[in-house]
């Protein structure tokens, strides 16, 4: 028998409700072992697809298959998958301990009791809250509630733990000490992990691969650097990370070149991505240049990359290590660059500015 190599697989699966299409046509797999995350606005399919995942949902046309088996009328309760939700959903009257061995009643056979309590005992050292057993939910802060929410899910010991949005209630500082636990968890106990988000950051710090979703289609699956590094078109450049985006037509191409040309009339050259294949002459196009690959100087000096426009900064911000320039330049708008702190402290709002990048930093992209 051949070795399962993926926990997930999507078999052009689509869900309507009634006229509205949800999920449409999706064909992807998540590699045993990995932490996947779908990644897209409200309304894209994202959740939908887990509930399909956990079983809450049954597709309208296609497959979905969890550790090779398909799941076609298996339900939520006998599916190797357990769930994270974003409200935690632990119960109140039951303490912390009771609230983790919950699952473990519906297991067959059921664990005897002894057993039941070693096990949520395990669970709770797991995501490092022993000794916090005995108490209610209500005694907990929201990290530590989520912990225990955690617990809950992985006292069964899933294939694939289903993660819906389970940070998103949590201030800036402690998420981010959450997403340290939640790659730690993934890497010790070696499951599956599934997440879903519309946070980029998030996404892109945490997954091995990321489903990019709008309007209910994948419109890339990648890992976390090739969306950022090759997106396949502007909208996914436009959502991971940031990028000064310049649309126009695409005057002529070279090989792995082209040479776009704006509204305006200027030419701009820009490498050509793993998904230009459409890009010829005569094609609308656009242009995306990461703003950490922008330079910027005053405006009497001499630029060293080839491609520079002058203009004057509207808005500087401090972000730590790095400084943020908005310039307005009359050629292409603002520009936004991003430099070391070291490099961009000396102008302030209304300096007169030359903005330079490389077109070997600029990506060609479709619409």
């Amino acid at each position: 028998m051949s070795e399962i190599l993926h926990d997930i697989e999507f078999r052009d699966v689509s869900k309507h409700y009634g006229s509205v299409c949800a999920v449409d046509g999706v064909s992807f797999s998540v590699r045993r072992g990995s932490f996947h995350s779908f990644l897209g606005g409200s309304g894209c399919g994202k959740t939908t697809s887990l509930r399909m995942i956990a079983g809450f949902e049954q597709p309208t046309r296609g497959s979905v298959l969890v550790g090779g088996r398909d799941m076609a009328g298996v339900p939520a309760h006998q599916r190797p998958v357990n769930m994270v939700f974003q409200s935690y959903a632990l119960f109140p009257h039951l303490s912390v301990l009771d609230n983790v061995a919950y699952g473990l009643r519906y297991r067959q056979p059921r664990p005897e009791r002894a057993q039941e309590r070693r096990m949520a005992e395990q669970a709770l050292e797991m995501v490092r809250l022993s000794g916090f057993g005995q108490r209610k939910p209500h005694e907990l802060s929201g990290g530590q509630q989520q912990r225990v929410a955690l617990a809950r899910a992985l006292v069964n010991q899933p294939t694939v733990l289903l993660l819906d949005e389970p940070l998103s209630a949590l201030d800036r500082k402690l998420r981010k000490e959450m997403q340290s636990e939640l790659l730690r968890l993934q890497r010790e106990v070696g499951i599956t992990f599934v997440l879903v988000t519309h946070d980029q950051e998030e996404a892109l710090s945490m997954s091995d691969s990321i489903s990019v979703m709008q309007n209910g289609r994948i419109l890339q699956n990648a890992s976390p650097q090739e969306l950022y590094e090759q997106p396949a078109n502007r909208f996914i450049a436009d959502f991971i990370g940031e990028a000064n985006l310049i649309d126009g037509h695409i005057d002529r191409r070279d090989g792995t070149q082209i040479v776009l040309r704006t509204e305006a009339g200027l030419e701009l050259a820009a490498r050509c991505g793993q998904h230009a294949g459409e890009l010829n002459p005569g094609c609308a196009a656009s242009i995306a240049v990461r703003p950490e690959q922008v330079s910027i100087s005053a405006a009497n000096c001499q630029a060293e990359r080839p491609f520079c426009l002058t203009g004057q900064v509207v808005d500087r911000i401090f972000l730590g290590h790095q400084i943020e320039y908005r310039v307005q330049t009359q050629a292409l708008g603002v520009i936004c660059a991003r430099v070391p702190q070291t490099e961009g402290g000396a102008f302030g709002h209304g300096c007169a500015v030359r903005v330079a990048w490389d077109p070997v930093h600029s990506l060609a992209l479709g619409a």
